[in-house]
């Protein structure tokens, strides 16, 4: 029976030690979920568009703030490294701090130049578009022998195709008519102010 009873005894320190446990495990989960509620204790509004979904997030602006301010730390710590290392280099080989600091500060011209490379081509484009687009080429100085003749074409088939193809040929040849008029009576014209 002192068997049993320790039996009993050491099995019942064993459940407390593992209740112990696993409350000291889950105090220690609730720490961490509540650090990181802390830091995500966001406002969210979800819109729904006829484009998607829009999802905007508000974060508290003294939280925003702290995390803002540890950020540029973090970026400050990490500049202050490489102006560190970069110092070390520059005494390995012998150049002076203020050409180091000069060095870094340039890059100004940089922008300039491609600001001015984005006006030139800018200015080129429009030249170009001037150029061949601009001014209409003038088809009455050049001999009809040098035009390319029209390709003949069949008279389609099906009466509409044939409507078409007629009315086309008649506006065609109405324009050509129309021209050689107008060609005609400029040169009557000439004529006659040459006379007089």
């Amino acid at each position: 029976m002192a068997e049993d009873v320790a039996t009993a005894t050491a099995v019942a320190e064993r459940g407390a030690a593992d209740e112990e446990r696993a409350k000291a495990k889950e105090s220690r989960k609730d720490k961490k979920r509540k650090k990181k509620d802390d830091e995500e204790v966001e406002h969210e509004l979800e819109l729904m568009t006829p484009f998607g979904k829009i999802e905007l997030e508000f974060e508290p602006t003294p939280k925003k703030q702290k995390r803002d301010e540890q950020r540029r730390r973090k970026r400050e710590e990490e500049e202050a490294k490489a102006r560190a290392k970069a110092e070390k280099k520059a005494a390995k080989r012998g150049i002076q701090p203020a050409d180091l600091a000069a060095a870094s500060r340039g890059g100004g011209g940089g922008k300039l130049l491609l600001v001015l490379a984005l006006i030139g081509l800018a200015v080129a484009a429009v030249g170009i578009a001037i150029w061949l687009f601009g001014s209409k080429p003038e088809t009455e100085t050049v001999p009809d022998e040098y035009l390319a003749q029209p390709a003949l074409e069949r008279e389609p088939e099906g009466l509409a195709g044939r409507l078409r193809y007629r009315v086309r040929k008649a506006i065609r040849a109405g324009k050509k008519a129309s021209s050689e008029a107008q060609l005609e009576q400029e040169r009557r014209y000439e004529e006659l102010t040459q006379q007089a």
